[in-house]
């Protein structure tokens, strides 16, 4: 039984083997089947085919019909796939929620090594929220020339709630405001704030 490469290696990215993959989609398409015919229609070496039929057992992908001969068949797969795609969907969005992060961190490092004199270097220790907004509001309508700052994807969001109106008063006095943020520029808090920020 001919298989199309796309589909082994979409099983193969889900944990299995190539031989599971193939067994595993001649018993989908064929049903229940002898060990012996699963190697000849799977394309599997019998020296390999038993080995591969207890992984894909233990792994709850197919179940043995007791017999003689003894058969072999699949797992449904919404049952046993799905929950599969769903975890690994999840770890994704986890690791894509950190790259985001990282990238942030890795272009505030670039803005505070290059965009900052060592001489005029200050730092603050600001507590409460009601505080950090109002000492942010203070440093945007003091700006003079520009203002460059990284947020996450939430601080975009606070950002425009808080401090839309210092931002477009900032614009009109020809000050630069430059904002990097994880958040996606397609967002609709993004494309308000595009009207006062870069």
């Amino acid at each position: 039984m001919a298989f199309e490469d796309r589909e082994v290696s979409a099983l193969i990215r889900l944990g299995l083997t190539e031989y599971e993959s193939r067994i595993y989609l001649t018993l989908v398409r064929m049903g229940p089947l002898r060990a012996s015919e699963v190697s000849f229609f799977g394309h599997v070496p019998r020296t390999k085919t038993y080995g591969a039929i207890r992984e894909l057992e233990r792994k709850g992908l197919l179940s043995a019909i007791p017999g003689k001969p003894e058969l072999y068949a699949p797992s449904n797969p919404v049952e046993v796939l799905t929950p599969i795609i769903e975890r690994l969907s999840r770890e994704i969005e986890e690791s894509e929620g950190v790259v985001q992060k990282l990238i942030v961190s890795y272009e505030s490092s670039k803005l505070i090594r290059r965009g900052v004199p060592k001489e005029a270097a200050e730092f603050w220790k600001i507590e409460g929220r009601r505080n950090v907004i109002d000492k942010v509001s203070q440093m945007l309508s003091d700006s003079k020339k520009s203002v460059k700052c990284c947020v996450s994807a939430q601080g975009l969001i606070r950002m425009y709630k808080a401090h839309y109106g210092v931002l477009e008063a900032a614009r009109r006095r020809g000050v630069r405001v430059r904002v990097m943020s994880a958040g996606s520029p397609k967002s609709e808090v993004a494309q308000e704030l595009s009207e006062v920020i870069e």
